[in-house]
């Protein structure tokens, strides 16, 4: 829209854009918007011609040999790479590393009980804002579970000062009251949400409106203190993933579990800090 807002021309010609890409995953506007079930372009408005190096015929021999290779190799950047499928591309040094999405993401949608409170850990990043909400058993033995049912991404556009406006803190609970209107709430996550300099557009706390939104009592506010290290986070992560009797995601949260996929740690000069950083 940005680009078609400023072209302009004085001889009624109407501006034709010609992309190409590699496919190589789902997660961007390309895909959403020309590719996916709810895409907003149809065939009226986009012609789309997928070709490959077998349609090249000035594609050098050593490039058709590197392709053709990747069968035997890795069959699945050959389906990506050589063929132009959509695909995802491998995280060889992921965050989590015990996630195994056969074991972790459940086969069908994860109901919640409604006999058993829920809990929501709140991200202040500025933009988006995010949270999940999960469930887990009672005790704590060889039958105990813990399940995952919702993720939240709520953006908001910000103010003349770059800061975002309380009305993304209302939308996120207002959503989670929508979809649990009956659950007791207990209340976790970023330790950055007592902070009155948050970003958030006021002089109020994060936590502050969450408490009054949620109308939670202090027994429900579960917040700690201070952040743990990346790195001790992502050996807790790691520990539960690997160790915990049953532990599901909701395969509904699409978004969370793509970002637990590509997370990896950052890399850096800085001695013994590599793993205290991770990028989703």
């Amino acid at each position: 829209l940005d680009i078609v807002g400023s072209l302009r021309n004085s001889y009624g010609v109407v501006p034709r854009f010609h992309l190409t890409f590699n496919p190589i995953g789902k997660k961007n506007f390309i895909y959403e918007d020309f590719f996916s079930e709810n895409k907003i372009y149809d065939d009226n408005d986009v012609t789309v011609l997928h070709t490959t190096y077998l349609d090249n015929p000035f594609c050098p021999k050593d490039r058709i040999d590197f392709l053709n290779n990747l069968k035997r190799i890795d069959i699945n950047r050959y389906y990506v790479d050589a063929l132009g499928n959509w695909g995802e591309p491998q995280n060889n040094t992921p965050w989590f590393t015990a996630l195994n999405k056969d074991r972790h993401v459940a086969k069908s949608v994860i109901e919640p009980y409604h006999n058993l409170p829920i809990y929501v850990s709140f991200d202040f990043n500025i933009d988006p804002m995010c949270a999940i909400v999960g469930q887990h058993s009672q005790t704590f033995n060889s039958n105990s579970w813990c399940h995952i049912l919702k993720s939240y991404k709520i953006a908001n556009p910000k103010d003349g000062n770059g800061k975002i406006g309380i009305s993304v803190v209302d939308a996120l609970c207002n959503q989670i009251k929508k979809d649990f209107p009956t659950h007791i709430i207990y209340a976790t996550g970023d330790s950055n949400g007592r902070s009155r300099n948050a970003g958030y557009g006021n002089n109020d706390s994060p936590w502050s409106m969450i408490i009054r939104k949620l109308k939670l009592s202090p027994a429900q506010m579960k917040a700690p203190l201070s952040n743990l290290s990346h790195k001790s986070s992502r050996f807790n992560n790691n520990y539960i993933l690997y160790n915990f009797p049953k532990f599901l995601i909701n395969p509904a949260c699409t978004d969370l579990i793509h970002e637990m996929e590509i997370a990896k740690p950052i890399e850096t000069d800085i001695q013994d800090k590599e793993d205290n950083l991770f990028k989703g």
